[in-house]
């Protein structure tokens, strides 16, 4: 399967760290996606799936933003 349409996009995976999350951070660095791998507690298993993703020199970041809002 192709999916020229995603080479060099920005994708950001939430939960990509194990499961589900982690396949499809996978697939899109397959198909040439910049992908960003969120965890919330896995940081170990997120970093892993970063440095997995998509062929040698590929672009990967991985991260835990919060969502929340700060308190004053």
């Amino acid at each position: 399967m192709e999916f020229d349409e995603l080479r060099g996009k920005r994708i950001l995976i939430t939960g990509a760290s194990t499961g589900i999350g982690a396949a499809v951070a996978h697939r899109m660095g397959a198909f040439g996606a910049r992908v960003g791998v969120h965890y919330n507690a896995s940081q170990e298993a997120a970093q892993a799936v970063a440095e997995e993703i998509g062929p040698p020199g590929a672009r990967r970041s991985c991260s835990r933003p919060t969502c929340a809002t700060p308190r004053p």
